[in-house]
């Protein structure tokens, strides 16, 4: 059984601190960013700030166990997750309960950006599976060289269709550290989820994870 495990949904590129607040989102309407090979990313103001709030949609044919076991696998993160240099896991409470290190990769003149983060999984009664980020930034001390993301929040959802394939979704909030213009950071938040999207979607079709049976997922 892969037990190993990744930090979720870290993508940050020019210094974006990405995180979601689900249970704080607005009523304000999803606007279509952007769509390129089947996967659809929106954005929305959040919560009446500056702040944008992102959404990247697709739909799939894989087995929930499958995604699951991708998302715990931090071997696998640099293949898919957009801009990661580094995963460590730090500590495991359970198969469902993670503390996971991620480095982010940025460009020169900036410094990478790293995040600790707490992993868990829920699945609820109809069959939908979220798994959860949020920071645990005390896990690990601050290293030289690096800027900390001190606030993180974020879930990757997983939703059974009567098609018979898997919705997936990847929402977060994200605020800026850099002083850049929408008109560039948003194309680049944008491309880096649709280019996470598909690699998910290429690597989550090998027999590795497509042969998984995980005790706490039910299909």
């Amino acid at each position: 059984m892969i037990v190993r495990s990744v930090s979720l949904g870290v993508i940050f590129w020019l210094g974006l601190l990405c995180y979601t607040q689900a249970q704080n989102i607005q009523a304000a309407s999803w606007k279509l960013e952007k769509e390129k090979s089947d996967i659809k990313v929106y954005k929305r103001p959040f919560d009446g700030g500056d702040g944008k709030e992102s959404k990247a949609v697709m739909e799939i044919e894989s087995s929930l166990n499958a995604l699951v076991a991708l998302i715990k696998d931090s071997e696998a993160g640099t293949k898919w997750l957009s801009k990661i240099k580094i995963f460590e896991t730090v500590e495991t409470v359970d198969e469902k309960e993670w503390y996971t290190y991620a480095e982010a990769e940025l460009p020169f003149p900036f410094s990478n950006r790293d995040l600790v983060t707490r992993n868990y999984i829920r699945q609820f009664s109809n069959k939908t599976v979220r798994v959860y980020l949020e920071s645990a930034t005390e896990k690990v001390a601050e290293k030289k060289g690096l800027k900390r993301i001190k606030e993180a929040e974020g879930f990757w959802q997983f939703r059974p269709l009567s098609n018979g394939k898997v919705e997936v979704i990847y929402q977060f909030y994200s605020e800026p550290h850099l002083d850049l213009p929408a008109w560039i950071k948003d194309p680049i938040i944008a491309n880096g989820l649709i280019t996470t999207m598909k690699n998910l979607r290429d690597e989550v079709k090998k027999e590795e994870y497509q042969d998984q049976k995980l005790s706490y997922i039910k299909e």
